[in-house]
């Protein structure tokens, strides 16, 4: 599924993982554009970003790319994953805890519930 719109780069974060958070603004989204990028929340994707006109050669080379060998994105581990997962329930918890005390917690809570497993 390919979208293409225009937006403004409103938030810019580093990550501890050397990753990058991004955040964009639309002008008023039509029923379409909203049920791609729902469609496309938490997927992997390529991201290009121009300030001047995208060229129909440009689009046509984009639309043809595939996440998977694209040569800028390194796959992540399924330990970077379920870190990320977890920092996500972290960030909408109460955040009584640390991330790192919640992370450990559910770290433990999981590798109990496959020791019970082995039994």
């Amino acid at each position: 599924m390919n979208v293409l719109a225009q937006g403004t780069l409103t938030k810019f974060q580093s990550l501890s993982d050397k990753g990058i958070k991004i955040e964009f603004v639309t002008r008023e989204a039509d029923p379409e554009l909203s049920a791609n990028c729902q469609a496309l929340h938490q997927q992997d994707a390529i991201l290009y970003i121009t300030t001047g006109d995208l060229k129909t050669e440009q689009k046509q080379e984009l639309d043809s790319q595939k996440v998977s060998e694209f040569s800028g994105i390194k796959p992540k581990t399924k330990s970077q994953e379920l870190r990320n997962v977890l920092y996500v329930l972290w960030e909408q918890s109460d955040q009584t805890k640390d991330k790192e005390q919640l992370y450990n917690e559910w770290m433990d809570k999981f590798k109990n519930h496959i020791k019970e497993m082995l039994d």
